[in-house]
């Protein structure tokens, strides 16, 4: 962790040898799992010892689908295990499982982990990635005070406009640029995203109260008055406002 949250790569190359180790000491006991009725409470631990190792030392070179491999492997011990189910939940993040991972994540409860900016992050990606934007929305207000929300906040905005949630991508953006009012990087993707609801509301996926919050939100951005006129001129004369 400490590698990874200073990016050292000598310690992340350290830390997946010695978990590779740690798992080949385990091997024999690793091929034996579950392959006979004598096996003992002590060579199970030996061998789940193991195969977590390996589930790291894989995540650690970035082969994450083969460590949700080894992590699913054991799953039936760790899954109500908050420092497994972090690791697990990261593993399927990056292998693109988004929906386990969102599951995963949302287990841990212990602030040893959910303190850190990885967690948060990881677990909103997750929940935009599996089509959950409103719970990535509900952490964010529910943690506002938290040091990591602008980077929280940020995920959300980019994200969501990727995956076209153009709502909660504005609503994000939005408040992204009045936590820093001196700097306007934020309102053209605002204002893309607003134009998104727009566009989504001339095919029917978003209603008529998207299509308002769209607009109160380019009407609180002095950069966005003439974008303004133009999406509520093209509105009316669409007769979208009914």
């Amino acid at each position: 962790m400490l590698g990874y949250e200073k990016k050292q790569d000598p310690n992340i190359g350290r830390a997946a040898q010695y978990f590779k180790v740690v798992a080949e000491s385990k091997d024999e006991e690793s091929r034996s799992l579950f392959s006979t009725e004598t096996t003992s409470k002590s060579d199970i631990l030996d061998t789940i010892t193991g195969r977590l190792a390996m589930a790291s030392y894989y995540f650690i070179i970035k082969d994450y689908h083969q460590a949700v491999i080894y992590y699913n492997s054991v799953i039936q011990f760790n899954k109500d295990d908050d420092k497994f189910n972090f690791n697990y939940g990261q593993a399927n993040l990056f292998a693109e499982n988004y929906e386990e991972a969102a599951d995963a994540l949302s287990k841990v409860k212990d602030q040893r982990y959910t303190s850190y900016s990885t967690y948060q992050q990881s677990l909103v990606r997750a929940y935009i990635r599996s089509g959950q934007s409103a719970r990535a929305w509900a952490f964010y207000n529910q943690n506002q005070s938290n040091p990591h929300s602008m980077s929280v906040l940020k995920i959300i905005a980019n994200d969501c406009y990727k995956l076209e949630d153009y709502l909660y991508s504005a609503m994000a953006f939005d408040i992204l640029s009045k936590k820093d009012p001196r700097n306007n990087i934020y309102s053209v993707p605002k204002q893309g995203a607003c134009l998104g609801i727009l566009k989504l509301f001339t095919t029917q996926r978003a209603d008529k109260e998207q299509l308002m919050t769209a607009f109160h939100i380019l009407e609180q951005d002095r950069h966005s008055d003439a974008l303004l006129l133009k999406a509520r001129k093209w509105a009316n004369e669409a007769t979208l406002l009914g």
